[in-house]
């Protein structure tokens, strides 16, 4: 076996996945959803041109073999189908190029096997936790490993005098090496994202520490004086002698002041104790109510809001907090529709988890905008304050739910609010 070429493959593959993981994920992030994965073809089809240029040989120069199976894997797990469908295309035109021969063939049948394989287990591989990824990897691994080198054996011996015999140790070298790469190189990206995941929520978690206490040492001192300074201008604005022109700039302060005040709301809203008055929430009559609070404000920008609550879920925490961070969406989406447009709301179970969904048809976000969602000081409003989303995330992350977000721009926003269903366990 030429160790050489086998070990130059193995490089070409990792040099490869160390490149896209620490200098390309994030700066691929900055493109349209649509060029992602022709990308990601691109970056994956490279090692496996290479490996066709250094294939190894098996046995006595009977048969060559590479490892360009590989990286075509590793694009249709990280790329989905079309970034595999792209790096096949790229594959075969190199391989067309390098002359055509039985092993031109043999390549055509394990893409295929790969391209059906994919079909049925991409859903669930991206669905999957770390430890079930790394499962499915190790079976793909030791699959597909087995089908090349076995789609290798037939043809040595369909074209050849040679017993397989005579040489399957040498194939049950070349599985093992395949195996080990391709389960190596999805424990290293499947790790190093992890690594990432926690990363983001660490800073996530300081940004919020940083709030809380801002909000639990200043807001009490602000809001005191500031009652104060309402009241005078209450007075002073009731006064018959008040000139019109200065009664107005009276209504312009008090109008910031309520600003201010709503300001001071969320950042309280954060360093409060989270559970406090928890009970049983049934939760579509507080998704029902929040519909009420918001209709006249939509109706003020031309917005048809509707409902429909298929289920009666039933979940436990405290029913104000949830009914603030429903309204504060609502807003938020209406906000998002300038022009008018719809605003649906529907409540669902889906096996123990209750679901809020929130669909608008306003303007959208970009995938850089729903990175930040819900970060400190982050709006794409010209006068909010980026603390209304990160209250919302708090509110459902202190019920043990999550708040998931679906946008494009210029098709709406589609939000997913999942919490626990209650049980009498709590």
């Amino acid at each position: 076996m030429g160790i050489e070429e086998l070990l130059l493959n193995f490089l070409f593959i990792i040099v490869t996945i160390f490149f896209y993981q620490f200098f390309l994920v994030e700066r691929l992030q900055q493109y349209k959803f649509s060029i992602q994965p022709l990308l990601i073809g691109i970056i994956f089809s490279i090692p496996a041109f290479f490996c066709m240029l250094f294939p190894f040989l098996i046995g006595n120069n009977l048969f060559l073999i590479d490892m360009r199976a590989v990286p075509l894997i590793l694009s249709y797990l990280y790329g989905g189908l079309p970034a595999g469908i792209v790096t096949s295309i790229l594959i075969i035109l190199s391989r067309l190029f390098l002359g055509i021969n039985y092993g031109l063939f043999a390549f055509l049948i394990i893409e295929c096997i790969i391209f059906i394989t994919m079909i049925y287990l991409l859903p669930f591989y991206r669905k999957g936790s770390f430890k079930q990824r790394l499962l499915y990897g190790t079976i793909l691994s030791s699959l597909f490993a087995m089908i090349i080198v076995a789609s290798g054996l037939l043809l040595l011996h369909i074209y050849s005098s040679v017993e397989i015999a005579e040489i399957f140790h040498y194939y049950t070298l070349a599985i093992l090496f395949i195996t080990f790469t391709i389960w190596g190189a999805i424990y290293f990206i499947e790790h190093h994202q992890r690594h990432m995941v926690l990363k983001r929520e660490m800073e996530g978690m300081e940004q919020m520490k940083l709030v809380s206490e801002l909000a639990a040492s200043i807001a009490h001192e602000i809001r005191n004086p500031m009652t104060v300074v309402r009241g005078f201008i209450q007075m002073f604005q009731s006064d018959e002698k008040v000139d019109p022109k200065n009664r107005n700039y009276y209504s312009i302060m008090l109008k910031e002041l309520d600003r201010a005040q709503f300001i001071i709301t969320d950042y309280l809203s954060l360093a409060k104790p989270q559970k406090e008055e928890e009970e049983v929430i049934q939760v579509n009559q507080v998704a029902s109510a929040a519909i009420e609070v918001i209709t006249p404000f939509a109706n003020l920008n031309s917005i048809c809001v509707n409902s429909t609550f298929e289920d009666e879920p039933v979940i436990y925490g405290n029913v104000g907090k949830l009914q603030q961070c429903l309204i504060n969406i609502f807003k938020n989406a209406i906000e998002a529709m300038p022009n008018g447009g719809t605003l649906h709301v529907s409540t669902s179970v889906k096996k123990d988890k209750a679901v809020i969904e929130i669909m608008d048809t306003g303007i959208g976000m970009s995938k850089e905008e729903l990175d930040r969602l819900g970060k400190p000081f982050y709006t794409t409003k010209s006068k909010g304050t980026g603390l209304g989303m990160m209250v919302c995330f708090s509110i459902i992350s202190n019920m043990e739910g999550s708040i998931l977000v679906d946008s494009k721009v210029g098709s709406g926003t589609t939000f997913q609010i999942i919490v626990p269903l209650y049980n009498n366990n709590y």
